[in-house]
């Protein structure tokens, strides 16, 4: 063999290996399939939303889920979150019947609002503080206790402290509405901080995720500067009720997963959804493993201490 035809090997061979080495991500820093993007450990610019999908943009550098941990039997994470869990109980016998963990977010201050977080929690559902807060174009009234623009430290740790009553076992906090309040970075500041005062206890393990009801949201950014682990939705699963829709919307979660490792998706309690849930998410289980939103923090092997 000629000593050119034997570079021309050991150069394939390099380039062969060096190809393989940036393809799983390796020059990165940190474990592969960690996602620093999405735990806002730093202060990041507001993102897009691709409203017509119902899909959170993402920034283009992101790590890859190294898929050899497939073969290891380790599964890319999705956590869904039920938002609106304050109605009847009667109303979640469905989904309560399925298989997987699952996240309840409650807004507080209902007749049933307690009960259903306690239900959940016994069910060993995670549970979720789902705030109201001031948005465009939307009837704020109904709500008994909110987030709106004018208030004082006091008046939302009051309402806050009375949120956390009225929802046990809250582990974290997302938005229900809040299109002007998550966009106003100074009431977020406000909120955060009141947030972080009031959850001091359960610090470790708290955190905030961001529905990303607007385009514009400072939530995540905020909370990222007061060391709240913040998140936001991947996916808005049921911005249709047609359950072909729901359907892909679910699908299109599971493959952000795949690719990521780990996707948040926020559907509701509708009788379409509920029946997509139903079927699809025992069948999925099979591809990704279905978690607390906690559970991607972090050291997540802690739990919140019960209130």
């Amino acid at each position: 063999m000629s000593p050119s035809f034997k570079s021309l090997k050991l150069f394939v061979f390099l380039t062969f290996c060096v190809g393989g080495v940036f393809s799983q991500g390796l020059f990165f820093s940190g474990p592969i399939g960690d996602r620093p993007l999405r735990l806002q450990n730093a202060v990041s610019a507001p993102e897009q939303i691709r409203y017509d999908s119902g899909t959170a943009s993402r920034p283009m550098r992101r790590k890859l889920f190294n898929h050899s941990q497939t073969l290891r039997g380790v599964k890319p994470k999705v956590a869904i979150v039920v938002d609106d869990f304050m109605y009847d109980p009667a109303r979640y016998a469905t989904i309560f019947a399925v298989p997987v963990s699952l996240n309840m977010a409650v807004i507080p201050g209902f007749l049933h609002s307690r009960a259903n977080a306690l239900r959940a929690h016994a069910l060993g559902h995670e549970v979720l503080i789902h705030m109201p807060m001031e948005a465009l174009q939307h009837n704020m009234q109904r709500y008994p206790l909110k987030i709106m623009r004018g208030m004082s430290a006091d008046q939302m740790m009051k309402t806050l402290t009375k949120a956390m009553d009225d929802v046990p076992f809250a582990c974290g906090l997302n938005n229900h509405v809040g299109s002007l309040a998550t966009s106003d970075k100074n009431l977020m500041a406000l909120f955060m901080g009141c947030y972080a005062k009031a959850t001091e206890p359960l610090s470790e393990r708290r955190y905030f995720l961001d529905s990303r009801t607007s385009g514009g949201s400072q939530a995540a950014t905020v909370a990222a500067r007061l060391f709240i682990a913040s998140y936001h939705r991947d996916v808005f699963l049921d911005g249709q009720t047609d359950t072909q829709y729901i359907q892909e919307k679910l699908h299109e979660l599971v493959l952000i997963a795949k690719r990521h490792g780990s996707a948040i998706g926020i559907c509701h309690v509708r009788p379409e959804t509920m029946a997509v849930m139903a079927r699809e998410l025992p069948r999925l289980s099979h591809e990704v493993e279905f978690v607390h939103v906690s559970s991607l923090l972090p050291d997540s092997g802690a739990r919140f201490a019960s209130r």
